[in-house]
């Protein structure tokens, strides 16, 4: 199916939180390799990674894109089902992504190898973007790509969870931005 999907065009192949499934995606990949596929494999993921995992993928990952939604473990464990070491898990795993694959490559309009740090910008800064902007700064580089989020949509139960029975305001997105810029990132958007 991969070959297939190259074949047809695809400029790349993105899994998509595939950690439990990733013994058998090495393998299969593998094979796909040996077949002659080429396109640049992006992993889509949580963040929340154990370093094994991500070692797996060493040499096999093109492109990564881990959310870092919490700078603070405590308040991770708030909102998150059994991640109360969240923050730091998911700190490990992209400086490990980091060191395979460095800082996103863009060739005609394409990524094609790196790092895509993704942020959603929640009420009252509760993911602590202001240490997550500076966090990225000093241990990635100002060069590191983040994808800074404004699309928080309270659902579900979040009427059970202030502030997050409520949508981001414009002022909160502006100031992440700004701690980014301040924080010296480039590539930020």
């Amino acid at each position: 199916m991969l070959l297939d999907m190259q074949r047809r065009g695809c400029h790349n192949v993105s899994f998509i939180t595939p950690t439990h499934l990733v013994p058998h995606l090495v393998s299969g990949l593998r094979l796909a390799i040996q077949g002659g596929l080429h396109v640049p494999l992006c992993y889509n993921t949580s963040g929340y990674e154990s370093i094994e995992v991500v070692k797996l993928l060493d040499g096999i990952v093109d492109i990564y894109q881990p959310d870092f939604k919490f700078q603070d473990s405590t308040i991770a464990a708030r909102f998150t089902q059994g991640a109360p070491d969240y923050a730091l898990h998911t700190a490990a795993a992209i400086k490990e992504m980091y060191r395979q694959v460095g800082p996103l490559n863009i060739v005609d309009g394409l990524a094609t190898h790196g790092v895509v740090v993704r942020h959603l910008v929640l009420p009252e800064n509760l993911g602590g973007a202001d240490n997550l902007v500076r966090w990225i700064a000093s241990e990635l580089g100002t060069d590191a790509h983040v994808n800074i989020m404004d699309q928080f949509w309270p659902a579900f139960r979040s009427n059970e969870f202030p502030p997050l029975n409520r949508r981001i305001t414009s002022a909160e997105f502006s100031q992440v931005m700004q701690w980014a810029r301040e924080a010296g990132l480039r590539h930020f958007h």
